[in-house]
C-alpha cells in the first residue's frame, strides 16, 4: 500500500502512501470491531451507499461517487436512530492527487458538519469517497 510495493514509479519518495492505503484508512474510519453494516440504498448505479451502525451509538455513512465528472447531491435519511446534529466528514478522491500524478499528494480531508441528525443532504464530488460520522445522542 506504499509506492515501494510492486511499483516502478520513482518520482515519489520511498514509503509514500498509495490510494489503497488511504482507501483502507477511510474504511477503518467507517467500521470498527463490533459495528454492524445496515441497509443503504442509492438511486444511481454510479453512487455506492453503505451504512454502519456504530457499536457505541451513532452511524457512519460511506458514499462513493464513481462518475468521472459529475458530483452527486445526496439526501440521507436515517430512520429510528437518535443522532446528533453535528458530525464529521472525511473526503478522499481526485482532489487529493496532484496534476497527472498516480500518487496522492495528501490524505483524507476532515470537515465538521452542522445541521445533520436523521436527515441531511451532502454533495459527493466526482471520483471520490466520503465517510460521514454521526454520533448518537
Amino acid at each position: 500500500m506504499h509506492n515501494s510495493f510492486l511499483s516502478e514509479v520513482k518520482e515519489v519518495p520511498l514509503d509514500t502512501p498509495s490510494d489503497a492505503y488511504y482507501g483502507t484508512q477511510m474504511a477503518s474510519m467507517a467500521a470498527r470491531p463490533g459495528d454492524v453494516l445496515v441497509e443503504a440504498q442509492s438511486s444511481s448505479p454510479l453512487l455506492s451507499a453503505h451504512a454502519v451502525k456504530r457499536k457505541g451509538g451513532g452511524m457512519a455513512i460511506v458514499l462513493i461517487n464513481k462518475h468521472p465528472n459529475q458530483p452527486f447531491l445526496v439526501k440521507v435519511t436515517i430512520p429510528d436512530a437518535p443522532l446528533a446534529a453535528t458530525g464529521t466528514r472525511y473526503d478522499f478522491g481526485r482532489a487529493n492527487f496532484g496534476l497527472n500524478s498516480p500518487w496522492p499528494a495528501s490524505g483524507p480531508q476532515q470537515t465538521k458538519l452542522e445541521g445533520m441528525g436523521n436527515s441531511f443532504s451532502v454533495t459527493v464530488p466526482a471520483t471520490s469517497e466520503i465517510v460521514v460520522l454521526i454520533p448518537g445522542r
